[in-house]
Formats: structure tokens, C-alpha cells, sequence
């Protein structure tokens, strides 16, 4: 290898290892920054001189060479990388941008299609264009990208949104998805409903969100004493639309509502499954709410706002119960994030679950009459 490539191999790293540190760290002597990197002593200092005229480093005769205050720019170009954009991931992506919009720095979006090896073309290519720091929803399912570890590897500001994945060292935030389950099930429950079912298309563990709305489900239904065990339907083969239900989906629910009139409210745990619950209770030519109530989770993300027309007039989503994300306290907490520079960057502490809210509506009311055969042992 050339020598000018090695003396630019340890200047990156040089300048990479500054960069993870704070204000007034030590840095190793000359000697075993030579022997570390397989290099020269002359290179190292060359290095350091350049650095120190820089003004990124400060050296101290007879005490060392210390990181500098202004050794940790500010970072100016951040790379947004969602598995599609939808109504969730714009309104999430307008607000971190609104946030850093006095700081001048620059944003860049990129697309994954929930694709782990595409999530990881994405980072390398925003890398290779500047991005200083990653703000990330990754792939369905606990997945960890090639890329996204080099990320935390080299501890490289980066945020996680939506999903948290176990043991890697990047912070997240989140709407919290088990209170958001477990907020549905207290209302219902006021309302006296004692026979309560979940609805997913997709299997819950598929998606760590869908897991933890269940979870706070199951949680909840346990803490409010209600009738059985907790009951989940999901879809026995699905094909899952983020937006749209599928008809056989559609259909299966029709059968489980026939066959268990003793459950009289549903929690949806997305808004592709409100709609499939409501499709489902109107061809059994039940209304909601006075036949069954229905709680769903983000409604203001489908695309047309009068899917719901048919069942509540012209109230449209407003017209419904549902649980809501908080989608701009999580870019804004998002952009505090990448605009700090203590320790809690990058650690694993910093999981920031934001709770969610519950928009009242008229999809939910008192159970007309509360069925006495038991659900007990019911599971789709």
C-alpha cells in the first residue's frame, strides 16, 4: 500500500476517534498512537500538527494533547431513512425537519421497502454523500442491517424511530405502544364492556410495535379483570396492505363476530385493521357503536379521511375512538437527540417511549347487551 493511502487511512481514524470524544479528553501519546495505527512516529505528529492548526485538538507541553471545544462540529446533513412514506412517516419526517430548521441543517430521505439488505445500500450510499448522522425506522421484525451495525459501531449519531432493537447501542424513540393498547382497554372497560378481542391482520411477532400494542392488550385485560382470557384475532394467511385489509381477512372476521357475540368491542391494532373490523360488523348488518364498539390505533394515517363515511355519516375518522401517535413530540424529542453531545447520545438507556393519547369519538359506547356464553380458550 502506498504511503500517502496509509497517512490518509490514519488521518481518518485520527480524526474518527476525536470525533468520539468530548471536550478536554486525553488523547494517547504519539508512541502508541504509532504503534496502535502501524505507523510512524513522524506521521503521527505530522498529523497532530495539522490537527492543532485545526484548532481540534490543544497540545500541553509536559501534560499531553487534549480535545479541543470545537473538535465536535455541529452536524449539518442528516440522512431520514423510513421503509415507505406514508402519512405516518411524512408527518414524522416534516416534523424533524421543521425542528432543525433554524440550525440549517440539511436532510436527506431515503426508502428501504422494509428490506434489510436495501436499508443498508441506503446508509452507504448517504455515508458516501456526507450524512453526519442517521435518523432510522428499520426493517419489520427485529433486523439488524450490515450497515445500521457499522453505525453503531462507529458511533455515529444515529436515532432509531418506531422500533427498538435489542442490545444495539442507538437510541430510540417511540410512540409507547403497550400504554396505547392498554389506554383502549381501560375505556372500553369504563364503558362496561367485559368481553374484549384484539384484531391483526398481521401476526403480532411480525411487527415489534404490533407485539407490544398486544402485549399492553393482554397486560391490560389482566389488570381491568375482564370476562376470559384475552382473546386475539389475526389473519390465518395474510397479505398485508398498511392501508387496506384484504378480503379474506374481511371474511374471516365475519365468521369470528358471528360466532362470538359475546365479544362487544374490538381494539384494532392498526388502521388497516380498524377498517377490517368495521367491513366485517357492517356485512353482518351491525352498526357501530350501538352494536359494537371499535378502538383503532392511527386513523389519521389512511389516505382517504372518509373510509368511515358509511358507518358513522358524515363524521368521517373524527367521528372515531382511536389511539394516537405522537408524531411530533417524537421528531422533536428526535432532533434534541441529534443535537446533543453528552453521553447520552448513542446509549442504551436512551429508549424514549412518548405517550400516546386517546381521541374520543362515537365508535364506542356502553354494550347493549353483554353475552353470557364464555370466551375462554378463543384465539384466531
Amino acid at each position: 500500500m502506498k504511503k500517502v493511502e496509509v497517512r490518509q487511512q490514519v488521518e481518518q481514524a485520527l480524526r474518527e476517534q476525536i470525533a468520539r470524544l468530548h471536550p478536554g479528553d486525553r488523547l494517547p501519546g504519539v508512541a502508541d498512537l504509532a504503534l496502535e495505527w502501524h505507523t510512524g512516529i513522524y506521521t503521527v505528529k505530522s498529523l497532530l500538527d495539522r490537527l492543532a492548526d485545526e484548532g481540534r485538538i490543544v497540545r500541553i507541553p509536559g501534560k499531553g494533547t487534549f480535545v479541543s471545544d470545537e473538535a465536535s462540529p455541529s452536524i449539518t446533513t442528516v440522512a431520514v431513512i423510513v421503509p415507505t412514506l406514508g402519512q405516518l412517516e411524512a408527518r414524522l419526517i416534516n416534523t424533524l425537519v421543521d425542528a432543525l430548521s433554524n440550525t440549517g441543517q440539511q436532510v436527506m430521505i431515503g426508502l428501504s421497502y422494509g428490506d434489510a439488505k436495501q436499508e443498508s445500500r441506503v446508509i452507504r450510499q448517504f455515508r458516501d454523500y456526507g450524512a453526519e448522522a442517521f435518523v432510522i425506522m428499520p426493517a419489520d421484525g427485529v433486523t439488524y442491517s450490515d450497515e445500521l451495525l457499522r453505525l453503531a459501531a462507529d458511533r455515529c449519531p444515529t436515532v432509531l424511530w418506531d422500533r427498538w432493537l435489542p442490545g444495539l447501542d442507538i437510541s430510540c424513540v417511540f410512540g409507547d405502544h403497550q400504554q396505547g393498547a392498554a389506554m383502549a382497554v381501560a375505556e372500553l372497560s369504563r364503558l362496561g364492556h367485559q368481553h374484549i378481542a384484539a384484531v391483526s391482520e398481521v401476526p403480532v411477532h411480525f411487527r415489534q410495535s404490533l407485539q407490544e400494542r398486544w402485549d399492553g392488550f393482554c397486560l391490560a385485560v389482566k389488570d381491568h379483570a375482564l370476562h376470559g382470557p384475552p382473546i386475539g384475532w389475526s389473519a390465518e394467511s395474510f397479505v398485508a396492505d398498511a392501508l387496506r385489509p384484504s378480503e379474506t381477512f374481511v371474511e374471516e372476521l365475519v365468521r369470528k363476530v358471528e360466532a362470538y357475540p359475546e365479544v362487544t368491542a374490538y381494539v384494532a391494532l392498526s388502521a388497516s385493521d380498524t377498517l377490517a373490523i368495521a367491513k366485517a360488523v357492517a356485512l353482518l348488518g351491525l352498526e357501530v357503536p350501538s352494536d359494537k364498539s371499535v378502538i383503532g390505533f392511527g386513523l389519521d394515517n389512511l389516505f382517504d379521511p372518509h373510509t368511515f363515511d358509511d358507518q358513522l355519516g358524515r363524521s368521517g375518522i373524527g367521528g372515531w375512538t382511536w389511539v394516537d401517535q405522537p408524531e411530533d413530540q417524537i421528531g422533536l424529542e428526535t432532533a434534541r437527540l441529534l443535537a446533543s453531545k453528552d453521553s447520552e447520545m448513542g446509549s442504551d438507556t436512551t429508549r424514549r417511549p412518548i405517550a400516546m393519547s386517546l381521541h374520543r369519538g362515537r365508535s364506542c359506547t356502553s354494550p347493549r347487551v353483554v353475552g353470557l356464553r364464555s370466551a375462554e380458550g378463543v384465539r384466531g
